[in-house]
């Protein structure tokens, strides 16, 4: 409901540390997406150029704020074949094929809980409303130790290594 969401973002107030307290917020992705934007090497089509065409995902579409930067953390329509080859990419180390679209440290990194989550500022009680979060935007199946208890694993049956993205209204794509 906001027309400029980068105006939005600019008047928060950010009152914490990176890496201390956890708070789940979509603004670094759209930051993220006006920044490729305007970089000299950017473009609208940068996603569908670095990622969506060599995966062969034709039907993607990305939802814009009404200067027509895409949102990027929400709002990414596709079918579910794209989605499977997105996790195929994350299975497959981020390799298709021949051709390395991830580097082996994001996927790396895509396995971990974030700082935050694990770091006495963040509540447990947080966690357990909005689950295990990971460093590259991933939730995790995942168990964290907090001193006043734990949560997680999420999914008790699914593997530990699992990670996922959760969408509107109960949507999850799972990778394992």
């Amino acid at each position: 409901g906001v027309p400029n969401m980068m105006d939005y973002i600019l008047k928060l107030s950010f009152n914490n540390t990176p890496g201390i307290k956890f708070n789940y917020s979509g603004a670094n992705s759209f930051m993220l997406m006006k920044l490729l934007s305007r970089a000299e090497i950017g473009n609208r089509d940068l996603p569908w150029k670095l990622l969506f065409d060599p995966l062969g995902m034709k039907n993607v579409v990305f939802e814009t704020d009404h200067t027509g930067t895409y949102i990027g953390n929400s709002y990414v329509h596709m079918r579910a074949r794209d989605f499977a080859k997105l996790g195929l990419l994350m299975v497959n180390n981020g390799m298709w094929g021949k051709q390395r679209l991830l580097s082996e440290e994001f996927i790396r990194e895509s396995f971990e809980v974030a700082r935050s989550q694990e770091h006495e500022d963040t509540d447990l009680q947080f966690i357990k409303d909005n689950s295990v979060y990971g460093n590259t935007a991933f939730w995790l199946n995942r168990k964290v130790q907090k001193p006043e208890g734990s949560f997680g694993p999420e999914f008790h049956t699914a593997p530990k290594d699992m990670i996922f993205m959760a969408g509107h209204y109960g949507q999850i794509m799972a990778i394992s």
